[in-house]
């Protein structure tokens, strides 16, 4: 067995899964030149001089991103969540602001913008990312360095038979509530028609999210079941998930449903069935990430009001000033906020811990963070997001921003770690390490009130499936199970 550099035994070799020890630093070279040379200087000559320089601190910004996620792809190890978190970097807080500031248009749903806060706005991202950095470097140089983490949790497949069959049930009632049609109306009627039909709106929440990501979680779960019972004795019975992926389907669909929601359920599966099982599938789906975060991003959200529209694909230098790229935006107003009002001592993130408090309750129950700032500003339109580095501002300040980014990356740090242990044993992540990454990007962009419910129920969904085991226990079982298969 061999040591990585992050301090973790590589068993790659003995279980015979690509794992680490294959950098690619030829490709994260010309990664690197492309996503913090090319991009910015093509940026910057396609758009205008500004009479502000804080483009220079975004332009900052992004590099640091381009860079980090160039490393990311090209290191020995697939780094699933932390490639997530830089793409957001990268694409939200990074490019985006740069053609906004470089052609001094503000998004149209963040309109007049208080300007003298961008500087504030871009120390806030930057700040973000070096704490985020700290954070992953504290988690490889920790305590555990040199241990395969051998406490955690690993799927249960008992229970996992049991959530598949509760869930699929459910996910069945639902559409045949709502009706099939409904599930195809755009998301505006979907909601009037789902409300009209169950009443309580966080009765709403919570179903919707049961019968999306929760049935996501117990069909990866059972994929992974299936995965270890393929590597021990070469036999696999696939039938229930297919069974459970037709009302999913349903009603996880491009035209009725939120557009990460729709993501997070794909690459879920397809993270399942063996994306990540090589490094060149783990490369070749964060190039093909990023470019679909330009192009395709703000094609999902065609159907949102209306069936009438057409898809089309614009240009990513019209795209990056549209609302869906509102992210730098509100950190400016957050800044703003924060000057004239003081933080809120950690009361956002009390509505977001309680979110499933309904109001009639709870009265003085916070706003979402994005409409906050939406009546801050006096915007009609309130439905806008709220960066996770607004988040930790709005709740602490520098103080919150720093401590909160600095776990954050601790934490990602070890379910990398978890996952790519996995990965080496059986071919697949862990299952958070299929379904949480990419929704980790709309909980980054927030708000985070909007994102809580299905992240909570994907978790509680987990830990269900899932009991507490040796893992490195689990690892040896595969990695001798595998060489058993081999030699016969």
């Amino acid at each position: 067995m061999m040591r990585s550099s992050d301090g973790v035994t590589d068993t790659s070799s003995s279980i015979g899964v690509s794992g680490w020890g294959k950098a690619a630093p030829v490709l994260a070279v010309y990664v690197a030149i492309s996503l913090c040379g090319f991009v910015p200087i093509w940026i910057i000559a396609a758009t205008s001089a500004p009479p502000t320089s804080a483009w220079v601190g975004v332009a900052v910004a992004t590099v640091v991103a381009g860079a980090r996620f160039a490393w990311v792809i090209g290191s020995g190890r697939r780094r699933i969540f932390e490639m997530c978190v830089w793409l957001f970097f990268y694409v939200f807080l990074g490019v985006a602001p740069l053609v906004q500031l470089r052609d001094q248009v503000d998004p149209s749903t963040t309109p007049d913008l208080p300007h003298d806060h961008d500087w504030t706005a871009v120390v806030i991202v930057l700040t973000a990312q070096v704490s985020y950095i700290a954070g992953n470097w504290w988690a490889a140089r920790s305590r555990h360095r040199g241990n395969i983490l051998p406490r955690g949790r690993i799927v249960d497949g008992h229970r996992t038979n049991v959530f598949l069959l509760a869930l699929s049930a459910l996910a069945v009632a639902y559409v045949g509530l709502v009706g099939p049609a409904t599930l195809f109306l755009n998301r505006t009627e979907r909601g009037q028609v789902t409300a009209n039909v169950f009443g309580n709106d966080v009765l709403v929440t919570v179903l919707n999210a049961f019968v999306s990501v929760g049935l996501l979680v117990a069909i990866v779960a059972r994929l992974e079941v299936e995965r270890r019972r393929r590597v021990r004795s070469g036999q696999s019975r696939y039938l229930p998930v297919v069974l459970a992926c037709i009302p999913l389907a349903l009603i996880v669909n491009p035209i009725g449903s939120p557009r990460f929601t729709v993501l997070t359920v794909a690459l879920g599966l397809f993270a399942a069935m063996g994306a990540y099982k090589s490094l060149a599938r783990y490369r070749l789906t964060a190039l093909v990430a990023l470019g679909s975060m330009f192009l395709l991003f703000p094609v999902l959200d065609t159907f949102r009001r209306t069936l009438e529209n057409t898809i089309e694909i614009t240009d990513p230098l019209v795209s990056l000033k549209s609302g869906d790229f509102d992210g730098f935006s509100q950190i400016i107003n957050t800044a703003a906020f924060v000057e004239v009002n003081g933080i809120s001592w950690g009361n956002q993130i009390l509505g977001v811990l309680l979110f499933f408090v309904p109001r009639s309750m709870w009265a003085e129950k916070p706003t979402d963070t994005g409409i906050l700032l939406a009546d801050f500003r006096g915007y009609a339109f309130t439905n806008l997001s709220a960066p996770l580095p607004a988040e930790l501002y709005i709740n602490g300040g520098w103080f919150a921003l720093v401590l909160g980014s600095l776990v954050f990356g601790y934490v990602v740090y070890r379910l990398d770690a978890r996952a790519e242990l996995q990965l080496m044993r059986i071919g697949i992540p862990t299952v958070l390490g299929c379904v949480l990454p990419f929704y980790l990007i709309f909980a980054m962009r927030g708000s985070l009130l909007q994102a809580t419910a299905n992240l909570a129920v994907m978790l509680l969904t987990w830990f269900l499936v899932s009991r507490s085991a040796d893992v490195s226990s689990q690892s040896r079982t595969g990695a001798s199970g595998s060489a058993s298969r081999k030699s016969k």
